[in-house]
């Protein structure tokens, strides 16, 4: 079943028992990981790692981390995702984990960057996201028209300013968004984003993520394309999976996703 909101734990737990085992049943073989680098206009050497998705038909999710962390937040998913037939590329964003040098070898560190401003390292981290769609479109197994995005806090944020951008984007999951993560912000992406299907998740602890979250559905005068989900906990980003949030994200991605 897919996501509701405000669920209780007792349903969390039959989801997780019940969707797994029916999804992990199907293949359980890993596709080999690739670690590339990419080189931006701006110089800049962002590190990812790419799954190749086991089945052509199947869509490629691109994914982001939240701010301070890294590509590593998304391993444990992204090979089960890969498990069920899906492409998985993840990076890490410039100034973090190992993208933080440029082809100078200047250090770049996500924790100099000034917070405001349209032209700041953390606004332009859309536009590396758009150079690196670009790339991963001369993949072998992906189609630049079956590419999901998906962002956990900031990473979230990042990944719908892109997407409102584009035409030909497949799926968008949002965890814990905000209507402002370092001054890139989100209500006008959202009122014109045209992506549809759109997951987007929040812990009701997490005040401002769970709060962001409803106002930014609120932006959609048409909501049947949304899918919900309200945890009772305080937990932020990919760390909901800890409760089951990661069940329901396979339950759309197979059903919702075509």
């Amino acid at each position: 079943m897919l996501a509701m909101k405000n669920r209780l734990f007792p349903l969390v737990c039959i989801v997780i028992i019940g969707t797994c085992t029916q999804l992990f049943s199907q293949d359980k073989v890993l596709a080999p990981s690739k670690d590339v680098s990419i080189k931006l206009k701006s110089g800049i050497i962002i590190k990812g790692t790419f799954w190749e998705p086991k089945d052509p038909s199947k869509h490629t999710l691109v994914l982001l981390h939240g701010l301070g962390s890294n590509r590593g937040e998304w391993k444990d998913f992204a090979e089960r995702v890969n498990r069920l037939g899906f492409g998985v590329f993840t990076y890490d964003s410039r100034g973090h984990g190992e993208s933080t040098l440029d082809d100078d070898g200047n250090k770049i560190d996500y924790t100099t960057f000034p917070k405001w401003g349209k032209k700041t390292p953390w606004n332009l981290m859309v536009d590396d996201l758009d150079e690196i769609l670009v790339y991963l479109e001369n993949l072998e197994g992906c189609d630049k028209n079956k590419f999901i995005l998906g962002g956990a806090s900031l990473g979230a944020n990042v990944a719908l300013t892109c997407a409102s951008r584009k035409k030909n984007i497949a799926g968008l999951i949002l965890l814990s968004p905000g209507l402002d993560y370092a001054g890139v912000t989100t209500e006008y992406p959202m009122r014109f984003c045209k992506v549809k299907p759109i997951f987007i998740a929040a812990a009701q602890g997490d005040v401002y993520a769970y709060t962001s979250s409803q106002k930014l559905v609120s932006f959609k005068p048409n909501k049947k394309h949304i899918t919900e989900a309200y945890l009772p906990t305080n937990e932020h980003g990919v760390t909901m999976f800890r409760s089951g949030l990661d069940a329901d994200l396979f339950d759309w991605l197979t059903q919702k996703i075509k």
